[in-house]
């Protein structure tokens, strides 16, 4: 139980990492605040619809195939899902109708979430992180933005 508790602590702090890196990629490429305030919700609603439960694989046009791989929303739900379903079994007896998962392999595979592995999920959100770190730099860089140089106050003399 302490190792799956620290596991998610780590998941949480990973997801926590890529979700600040991307705020800090809109902030970097936006001229002002009130750009980025309208931007973030353009990505936000991205990383929901691309989260995998919206919309299948195999919906998503060819174009835009690459978006669910940067989801946020998707990878850190994986991840939460892998590390408390992994390795469960379920009592299957009772008045149930359907199908029942016996075990939380057959609950990951009816979620479509046993492809990968904790450290797939690890990875990708660190390459998710260090992508952010490096457009944000690079946004900073390119954007160049222009600032008042601030000058000392000119005292009147009497």
């Amino acid at each position: 139980m302490a190792g799956k508790f620290r596991r998610f602590l780590g998941l949480l702090a990973t997801h926590g990492l890529a979700s600040e890196a991307t705020g800090l990629v809109v902030g970097a490429i936006s001229p002002n605040s009130d750009v980025a305030l309208a931007l973030f919700p353009a990505v936000l609603v991205l990383n929901i619809i691309f989260d995998g439960k919206n919309i299948s694989g195999e919906s998503v046009p060819k174009l835009l195939r690459w978006v669910p791989k940067i989801s946020l929303i998707r990878w850190g739900f994986e991840g939460l899902c892998l590390n408390e379903f992994e390795g469960l079994t379920f009592e299957a007896s009772g008045p149930r109708r359907g199908p029942v998962a016996k075990t939380g392999a057959d609950a990951l595979d009816r979620f479509g979430l046993g492809t990968n592995t904790l450290g797939d999920v690890v990875r990708a959100q660190l390459a998710i992180t260090l992508a952010g770190w490096i457009l944000s730099y690079l946004g900073l860089t390119l954007t160049r933005q222009k600032f008042v140089v601030m000058e000392e106050p000119v005292t009147e003399k009497s």
